[in-house]
């Protein structure tokens, strides 16, 4: 996999079998290649792209940006995402659970319906059950409890990204201000273990 960036000349190559690391002691490159990236992530980047396997990808579907062992968020769109997308996934595999929620949802659009009457209200659906939207209307969010050591934080992190399929790319930035050599040496066992491309600024 290939990153291409306006900032750097030559591309960032990553892999899952180590991890990449991008080191500069100018701090307005730094700060550019850092925006770069994390603009990239959340799509706002149109200067720079991803490669995989020659075809270009989604960079933002496919990439996590980390700033700081702080920014670690599970309610993250992608996340939230990949969890709803498991839950669809597992709803299909079950008819009975999947006629169960469609019935209830039917429930709750002529209860709408119903509604609408009496305030003299028109209403429109598209009919169809979306869990994407029903999670939003009831404000449905992952909830992770922190654990103990920033270290352990990021370990789960990178472990709960890898099993929901959340994202391919992880980007850290000054990460080596918070951990220690060992630890850091764990962070790149686990991605590597998670066969996560990870790069590091």
């Amino acid at each position: 996999m290939i990153i291409h960036t306006k900032i750097l000349e030559n591309p960032i190559v990553l892999s899952k079998n180590y991890v990449t690391s991008i080191h500069t002691t100018d701090k307005h490159v730094y700060s550019k290649i850092a925006y770069q990236l994390f603009s990239l992530a959340n799509g706002i980047d149109t200067d720079g792209y991803i490669l995989e396997a020659g075809d270009e990808i989604n960079a933002a579907k496919h990439t996590i940006f980390i700033a700081s062992p702080f920014d670690i968020e599970y309610g993250n769109k992608k996340i939230q995402n990949a969890i709803l997308a498991l839950v669809e996934s597992n709803i299909n595999f079950d008819v009975a659970k999947k006629q169960h929620l469609e019935e209830t949802y039917n429930k709750l659009y002529l209860e709408f319906c119903r509604l609408s009457e009496i305030s003299e209200l028109g209403i429109s659906s598209s009919g169809e059950m979306d869990l994407k939207k029903l999670a939003k209307l009831f404000e449905i969010s992952v909830q992770q409890e922190k654990t103990y050591t920033q270290l352990s934080d990021i370990l789960q992190y990178l472990e709960l990204i890898s099993e929901l399929k959340a994202a391919k790319i992880i980007v850290m930035t000054a990460i080596k201000s918070f951990f220690n050599e060992d630890e850091l040496e764990e962070i790149f066992k686990m991605a590597i273990y998670c066969q996560l491309k990870l790069l590091l600024v």
